[in-house]
């Protein structure tokens, strides 16, 4: 991506973001107003341009750090071992679960709950109040006004 499309502060609240993932000390970083800096830094995080920057800025770092998905497989392994092999050492158990929980996410074998919500009507109604009229159910109500 062309960095022409970002101006000299945008470009230096990218740098800045990279240093903590904090948006809107990222913001206040890189000289933007005092005032409005919370605001200003959501609202950087939501343009495409800057995503798309940030997103390159991280996969640069990655890649200078060596850290690719074999990597972290192979240390969240290690680290599983390695609690494995000290079950009896304080928070080794929950150490050793953390790693397969991390390995089966990446397997996507659990899907993140999410919360569905419907709205329903129910008609409850007292079955003394319901008659029949030629094999069709009839509330009470409605079989006075037939009658």
């Amino acid at each position: 991506m062309s960095r022409k499309k970002l101006t000299a502060k945008q470009n230096k609240f990218c740098l800045e973001y990279l240093k903590d993932f904090n948006a809107s000390q990222a913001a206040l970083r890189a000289g933007y107003s005092r005032n409005r800096h919370k605001e200003i830094g959501y609202q950087l995080l939501h343009k495409p341009t800057l995503q798309i920057f940030l997103g390159e800025l991280i996969q640069k770092q990655a890649k200078k750090a060596e850290i690719t998905v074999e990597w972290i497989i192979k240390e969240l392994k290690q680290m599983y071992e390695r609690c494995q092999s000290s079950l009896s050492s304080p928070g080794a158990i929950a150490g050793a679960t953390k790693q397969l929980e991390l390995l089966g996410k990446y397997l996507g074998m659990w899907i993140d709950k999410s919360e569905h919500t419907e709205h329903i009507q129910i008609d409850i109604i007292n079955f003394s109040d319901v008659k029949t009229i030629d094999g069709e159910v009839v509330k009470h109500k409605e079989l006075n006004a037939n009658v």
